[in-house]
């Protein structure tokens, strides 16, 4: 489905789940994501696609307006329905969860999880935190150039999911206590399981959504896609 200024304000107002995908795909990023996100990666996408950019060449200056007025009718749709994505992935956990009383003890769960989020969130942000001086480094016309190339999104994104889990496997291995390396590796083996669902469903579950992650995640994202 098409998402620019000229749809229908009846589209444009309305939440649908595809249009939101596409229109987060569009600026460069992918759910769950943060209104800063957003607007990170807009401005990143943005910068690319300057008309400014093409003083010299009309036909350039001409494609390069139109595919900003997308991005920024995308980046308008992601602002107004970011929650209701959020409020929709929440409705589908709650009917998949069984029906009748919960069941004595179901708290407990929450606490048990409470570790592993900030395990996996101060995985990311470790994983992300060494680029940081490279970035700054780097000067900010040269980063604009890498900003929301496909192949640095798809490399960063990766290295988001594989460094968290590398990084936990080595400290199960370097640490002496065997009930310490056995927490380690249950929690090692949550994360990969909260990953793989995620991947596979298309669904944020609950690890995924807790605001520990979601953070780490947002600051790692914007490490390297960020302008």
């Amino acid at each position: 489905m098409r998402l620019d200024r000229a749809a229908p304000r009846e589209l444009r107002d309305r939440y649908d789940e595809v249009v939101y995908r596409e229109a987060l795909q569009r600026i460069g990023i992918a759910p769950p994501v943060s209104p800063e996100a957003i607007r990170r990666a807009y401005k990143a996408r943005a910068i690319r696609l300057h008309p400014d950019r093409f003083v010299d060449d009309d036909e350039g200056r001409d494609k390069a307006t139109a595919k900003l007025q997308e991005v920024t009718a995308a980046r308008d749709y992601a602002l107004r329905h970011y929650r209701g994505f959020d409020l929709v992935q929440q409705r589908r956990m709650r009917a998949r969860r069984p029906s009748g009383p919960p069941k004595a003890g179901g708290g407990w769960r929450e606490w048990a999880m409470l570790p592993v989020t900030a395990l996996y969130a101060l995985a990311t942000l470790v994983a992300a935190v060494p680029f940081l001086p490279a970035r700054a480094a780097m000067p900010s016309e040269r980063r604009a150039r890498y900003v929301g190339r496909p192949g640095l999104v798809l490399a960063w994104r990766l290295w988001l999911v594989v460094a968290p889990h590398g990084l936990l496997l080595a400290l199960c291995l370097s640490v002496p206590a065997p009930a310490l390396r056995v927490w380690l590796a249950v929690a090692m083996l949550v994360m990969i399981s909260s990953d793989l669902a995620t991947l596979v469903t298309g669904d944020v579950n609950e690890l995924r959504r807790h605001r520990a992650v979601t953070r780490a995640r947002t600051f790692a994202e914007g490490v390297a896609l960020a302008a």
